[in-house]
Parts: C-alpha cells; structure tokens; sequence
C-alpha cells in the first residue's frame, strides 16, 4: 500500500466519552487497496467504546475503521451503562484474530460483562475482559458456553447478541 495515492495513514483517532477513553486505530481512505491474508478473508466485527477500559489502547497491525456510530440503546442499557454507546465497525486480515482477541481481551472493561465480537470466516470470537470464546457458526454447545460465561461476567440478557 506505500506509495498508493490513498494510502492509509495512522492518526491518534481520539474519542472521549464522560470516562475519558482514547484508541488508537488505523483509518483507511475509500477508494484503497488493502493488504489481504493469502486467501483474501477478512475478519468483521463491532467494538463498543464504552466497553474499553479507562486509559486502554488498541493498536493491532492491519486492523481498519469501516465505521463508527452513536446509537441510543436507552431501552435496553441497565443502570450503570451510559444510555448513548459510540461503536466502531472494524476489519483485519483474518490471521490477525488471535492478536486482535488477545489485545481486547487486554482492553475490555470487567465491568457489566462488556465484550467484542468479530465474525472470521464460518467462526464466530467473543471476547470479554481476561477472555476469549472462538467456535464455529451453529455449534450451539460452544455457543452455550460463551452465553453461560457472559451472565456470569454480568452481561444483560438482552445484550448477548451476537448470534450463533
């Protein structure tokens, strides 16, 4: 990508929310040609802001800011999550899912059972704060194992949404 007229270039992408959090991310411009794992796949996902911890960054090579967002979820946030979540739509080369996983799960706050999710070909990762859940699309054991951990951890029911 060096030298193409609409090569990315790494900023501080600063975002502060009443907690005071900063990430720092690589954005990339449309039209642009992006580096991709040898069989082309790409790893897809959402990132709440409000679910990094105060004073976390992520930094993971190749991962890309499709989209950022606010939307009012003040129907379904319980009483100590902000009622207005900014999220981030991201993508990375999907040889990159392990480190992308490890660092948020580095990141992540414990608090209210925040997680991450990222799709990765037929598998989906859910990521919480000190742990990671990979499984294939449709096995619902595993599927059951990540919903178990994830009230446990303190995620509202109605938030446990990222499919099977």
């Amino acid at each position: 990508m060096a030298g193409h007229p609409f090569s990315a270039a790494m900023v501080m992408l600063q975002v502060r929310t009443a907690l005071r959090i900063s990430i720092r991310m690589r954005i990339e411009r449309a039209p642009v040609v992006v580096a991709r794992h040898h069989d082309g796949s790409m790893l897809r996902g959402r990132l709440l802001m409000e679910s990094l911890r105060v004073g976390a960054e992520l930094a993971v090579p190749g991962l890309l800011v499709r989209r950022l967002g606010r939307e009012d979820v003040s129907t379904s946030a319980v009483a100590t999550q902000p009622k207005v979540w900014a999220f981030v739509d991201f993508e990375a080369p999907s040889d990159r899912a392990h480190e992308l996983a490890a660092a948020l799960a580095a990141a992540l706050s414990p608090d209210d059972g925040w997680y991450a999710n990222f799709e990765v070909g037929n598998e989906l990762v859910v990521v919480f704060a000190g742990k990671m859940f990979r499984y294939a699309k449709g096995d619902r054991v595993a599927h059951g194992e990540a919903v178990a951990y994830a009230l446990s951890a303190g995620t509202p029911k109605q938030q446990i949404d990222w499919g099977e």
